[in-house]
């Protein structure tokens, strides 16, 4: 909970964003940015880890697969025509929803195919038998040593299939790909080894660096590549592990935007990154509360969908959302990937991630089925801990966000994240040391008319300056703004 005596919170605004721009303060509307249009661009960074029994592991490799497969076709049927939007959601592909029946045969064909080979049958067991838990880039690394053979096996069942033709079969050599795996095997049984700290590191260290070097030799043969079709297969083909690994995030936390906000308005640098090097704005808002008494801001909103004759249509809300204080940190919060994929189906987590092939149920699925009220509620603790959490180089900035999200995926467009704020929560406009007159003057004409409007009588008007007594930006108010009748 937010401390008590927290009542007022700023937003710094650009003069572009306000008026000409975007209008926001004529369409009292408060924009919601998604993590990757905010400032930091660590900001919604997950620290996943994955540790489990060998059914989650092997449905994993299974779930590879399938996705592989989809990729594979889509790239094999759009050619050079192929974008990365085709398979944007690429990871969220099931076994309950193939395509077709021909599709399911020939997906299962590639599993039995893939599991087949000498010592892959083995993997799932001994990686749910490590005693630490599997980052990204060590998860990129097992994945990068069976791509070949992934690979190898999806282009001879198309073939085999009639989907490509043998001349155009991309896979890799038998040799190759049986190398890959003694060394995927190898280094494995290396990990399984009871390591001390320093050895440890080292180990992680080797997953580090084959990621760079992964990295290095992608830009590389994406340079040398003079042909499109050469190209996406760069992008959409081999560089399938990572964009796989970048993609199971997505099954964990749904989708969030947020809006940015200050307790503090007399930091100078704020006022240089985010109010147009003191040229723009601060809107000061007065919070309410909300049922667990902590302060929110009321914002119309969608708040569902409904059909009938004329197609879906959009319903609007008041809905209040929480002010939370950003917490800064050494780390991020750890996510248990097995035990936190939230976003998919019951069925879905069933047939492709906690079910073993005769039925067996895996063991990280106990919180889910057994606890489920406990474990929705941890659930969206760490989902908030997420979307509120940055790392402490943050920390001078004492940043308060709203957070937008829904279950429903409502927010994609960003005319919907656009929410309206009531007239009477804005307390008031504070004008930056270098806000032009002419723009001071627009505001306040604006706000006039909504005073006048809503029989208001009363709005803060301020202005920043420079205190030589201290050092920093002060706040002084414009007494000579009258609200009826202009300047006095």
């Amino acid at each position: 909970m937010m401390e008590a005596e927290t009542e007022f919170f700023y937003r710094f605004r650009s003069i572009d964003a306000l008026l000409d721009g975007w209008q926001e303060l004529e369409k009292q509307e408060i924009y919601f940015a998604p993590p990757d249009d905010l400032n930091d661009p660590m900001e919604g960074f997950k620290d996943i880890f994955w540790s489990g029994d060998a059914i989650v592991w092997r449905n994993l490799i299974r779930h590879y697969l399938l996705c592989f497969t989809r990729k594979f076709m889509l790239v094999l049927v759009a050619g050079e025509t192929y974008n990365e939007d085709l398979s944007k959601n690429i990871t969220f592909s099931s076994t309950t929803n193939h395509p077709s029946h021909q599709f399911h045969e020939l997906y299962e064909r590639i599993c039995a195919e893939f599991f087949a080979v000498q010592g892959i049958s083995k993997i799932p067991d001994l990686l749910a038998a490590f005693k630490h838990q599997i980052r990204c880039e060590e998860l990129k690394f097992y994945l990068r040593g069976l791509h070949g053979l992934a690979l190898t096996c999806i282009c001879k069942l198309f073939t085999q299939h009639g989907l490509m033709a043998p001349s155009s079969s991309p896979g890799q050599s038998s040799d190759v790909v049986e190398n890959g795996i003694e060394r995927l095997l190898r280094v494995i049984n290396e990990s399984l080894k009871d390591h001390r700290d320093q050895e440890r590191k080292s180990l992680g260290f080797l997953f580090q660096a084959a990621e760079h070097v992964n990295k290095n030799f992608g830009l590389m043969r994406y340079f040398q590549s003079t042909e499109m079709r050469d190209k996406i297969w760069q992008t959409a083909i081999v560089e399938f592990p990572d964009e796989y690994v970048r993609g199971l995030e997505n099954l964990i936390f749904y989708k969030w935007y947020a809006a940015c906000f200050v307790s503090d308005p007399h930091q100078a640098a704020m006022w240089g990154n985010y109010g147009d090097g003191h040229k723009g704005v601060c809107l000061k808002f007065r919070s309410s509360k909300d049922a667990n008494a902590s302060p929110c801001l009321k914002l119309h909103r969608v708040t569902g969908w409904s059909g009938g004759p004329r197609g879906t249509q959009k319903l609007y809300g008041d809905v209040k959302h929480e002010f939370l204080k950003m917490k800064y940190a050494d780390r991020f919060v750890e996510i248990d990937f097995f035990r936190s994929i939230g976003r998919i189906t019951t069925p879905m987590l069933n047939a492709d991630w906690y079910r073993g092939t005769a039925g067996e149920k895996s063991s990280c699925a106990d919180d889910f089925f057994l606890r489920e009220e406990e474990w929705r509620k941890a659930y969206w603790n760490r989902f908030q801990a997420m979307t509120s959490a940055k790392l402490k180089d943050w920390e001078h900035e004492g940043e308060y966000r709203l957070v937008l999200h829904s279950v429903l995926e409502g927010f994609e467009d960003a005319v919907d994240r656009k929410l309206v704020y009531d007239f009477s929560d804005l307390e008031g406009i504070v004008f930056g040391i270098k806000t032009p007159l002419e723009d001071k003057k627009r505001i306040v004409d604006i706000i006039r008319q909504k005073c006048i409007k809503s029989d208001r009588t009363a709005f803060d008007f301020g202005q920043a300056f420079y205190s030589v007594e201290n050092g920093k930006i002060q706040i002084a108010k414009q007494n000579l703004l009258n609200l009826k009748n202009g300047v006095i």
